[in-house]
């Protein structure tokens, strides 16, 4: 039985090393996944829109196939400072500027094993009013996910050689959140009702009026009131879409 083990010891080694040449060709070509660090502040899940934010990102587990880094964020770019700040005097800008919202950075000789990028701008502004004679129509966008900063490493071609690294924030509007917790509030459910209906259609200042009427009557709505409400909000709401519809026909003639 001894004799048989040690006949075994050439087929070993011969498996060993096979296994070792495998672990040397195809592992040298992999990598780590790239990776992004948040060297300043950890950056917040929320921001309110149009709060100026600043942060810095290292980059690193850079793939070494990479040719083109391309970056993107949803914040804008501030008056007397760059949106992007390249920290690095070997990586040059290709067809961008410091203050677009997606660049593409390129390397002289490779890139590094690590880079420090810096952001400076406003968070989106996701509310728009537009006055239409006495009524003030208010409306936001629905997106939800918002960039702080996406990383891509491409090759030659510009595919991607990895999936992005991105970190993602919701735009709040403070306003908005304390009169929607005004509106939950309220003890009348058809009053809460109407006042939500106004809310929905962008009628902020009508909302504020329900709002406060009910946070100051001690007894409910009368049905007289409740159908005079209704109807104006109705009223309100088709007037307002018969004002987006004309603006977009106004631009569609423009356009032709």
């Amino acid at each position: 039985m001894i004799m048989y083990s040690f006949h075994k010891f050439p087929r070993l080694i011969e498996l060993l090393s096979i296994l070792i040449f495998c672990f040397i060709l195809f592992g040298s070509g992999m990598s780590a996944a790239m990776t992004i660090s948040v060297i300043s502040d950890e950056l917040p899940q929320e921001v309110n829109q149009e709060t100026l934010v600043g942060y810095s990102i290292e980059i690193s587990g850079i793939p070494k196939q990479t040719s083109i880094l391309e970056l993107t964020t949803d914040l804008s770019p501030v008056s007397d400072s760059p949106l992007w700040t390249i920290n690095s005097d070997s990586l040059m800008l290709k067809n961008s500027t410091p203050n677009d919202p997606i660049i593409r950075l390129e390397s002289t000789n490779g890139f590094a094993d690590s880079l420090v990028i810096n952001v400076t701008g406003y968070a989106p502004r996701i509310t728009n009013s537009v006055p239409y004679g006495n009524v003030v129509i208010t409306t936001r966008e629905r997106q939800t996910d918002y960039i702080f900063y996406s990383v891509k490493a491409l090759d030659a071609n510009g595919d991607s050689l990895e999936k992005a690294v991105t970190k993602t924030f919701f735009v709040a509007v403070p306003s908005d959140q304390e009169l929607t917790g005004r509106i939950n509030s309220l003890d009348d459910p058809t009053l809460r009702l109407i006042a939500q209906d106004l809310y929905d259609k962008g009628l902020i200042q009508e909302t504020i009026d329900i709002v406060e009427y009910g946070e100051n009557s001690n007894s409910q709505l009368s049905l007289i009131l409740i159908i005079v409400a209704s109807i104006v909000a109705f009223v309100i709401g088709v007037v307002g879409a018969l004002f987006f519809v004309s603006i977009k026909g106004r631009n569609s003639e423009k356009i032709m």
